[in-house]
């Protein structure tokens, strides 16, 4: 019977260390080469007013148009549903119920 066998092949260390280093190397040399490769776009963040339910997007760039571009609404206010717009009349009382 033979001392090793066909399946049962060792590597040296340094041929290993060797393998690993090359292919290290290779996988860290093909994505600086598709990193030179690929060319940079320009960045543009400017959105401009975006609609947000129920209003304007707080993350808008670019300031409202003027000239009645109001966003409509996109649902139904509910009947009970006080306006934004009305403010209840002054007290004529002092705290405390004395007029």
């Amino acid at each position: 019977m033979p001392d090793s066998f066909e399946e049962i092949r060792v590597i040296s260390q340094p041929k290993a260390w060797a393998i690993l280093i090359v292919l290290s190397a290779a996988i860290i040399a093909w994505g600086l080469w598709v990193y030179s490769i690929i060319p940079n776009t320009p960045r543009v963040h400017n959105y401009g007013a975006l609609n947000d339910a129920p209003g304007q997007s707080i993350y808008s760039t670019d300031a409202t148009p003027t000239g009645g571009t109001d966003v409509p609404a996109q649902i139904q206010l509910p009947p009970e549903a006080k306006s934004l717009n009305s403010t209840p009349p002054p007290s004529t009382t002092a705290p405390g119920g004395q007029p």
